[in-house]
């Protein structure tokens, strides 16, 4: 009972959790908010107050943040919500569900999987969960010459990261997508059993990367 009472304390309960930065002109802080990656909608904050109740509880519960959570980051929000977090602090992050668009021309995918990889390598990283945006654009756009060479950038990081020789290889990975949501925002596309290529290029995306593929909810082999 002692254990499942810390753990509701800590854990969000959709097991997300999204740092917000607060800064003023002296000082930076954050707080941490529950989050549904599905929608995006914040659950309220978490309390870090019962770590500093007293030392037993301190050391019965220090973990519990990092191990019960998933941090959920886009790209470029990871640089910006890190700086009001202590680098060591942010070494203790133990799973991270990233947010990747494969149409992304900037640097962000590559530094933030660079990031990831320093965790892994000197922290305590142990599952990486890629988002996918706009599979379904980027599916097709990939057979399109002026797209391709873009796209295959992307895959090329995360061949770099996550193969057999990769510097997340040796941590649980995972891609994402989610088609209804996709298809709900996405006005010009078509019913999904017309989109051939979309598991092709999910497969090409999964097999750069590595790890299972999950669609809709469901494991795909």
């Amino acid at each position: 009972i002692r254990d499942d009472i810390f753990i509701d304390v800590l854990a969000s309960h959709t097991s997300y959790i999204h740092i917000s930065s607060r800064k003023n002109p002296t000082t930076a802080s954050f707080k941490l908010l529950g989050v549904s990656p599905g929608t995006e909608d914040v659950k309220g904050q978490i309390t870090l107050s019962l770590l500093s109740v007293n030392k037993q509880i301190h050391s019965e519960c220090k973990d519990l943040l990092w191990k019960h959570n998933t941090f959920f980051f886009y790209p470029d929000s990871l640089f910006r919500e890190l700086k009001c977090i202590d680098i060591k602090l942010a070494a203790n992050i133990q799973h991270v569900q990233l947010v990747m668009d494969l149409l992304s021309l900037e640097k962000w995918n590559e530094m933030a999987l660079s990031k990831l990889g320093s965790w892994a390598k000197y922290g305590a990283l142990k599952s990486v969960t890629l988002k996918l945006v706009d599979p379904i654009l980027a599916s097709v756009l990939h057979s399109s010459s002026v797209w391709t060479k873009a796209i295959e950038v992307q895959l090329a990081l995360l061949r770099e990261a996550g193969g057999k020789s990769g510097y997340l290889s040796r941590v649980k990975k995972r891609v994402e997508i989610n088609t209804r949501i996709e298809c709900a925002f996405v006005e010009y596309a078509q019913r999904m059993s017309e989109f051939k290529g979309l598991y092709a290029f999910l497969k090409a995306v999964q097999d750069a990367f590595g790890g299972e593929l999950w669609v809709d909810g469901t494991l795909r082999t």
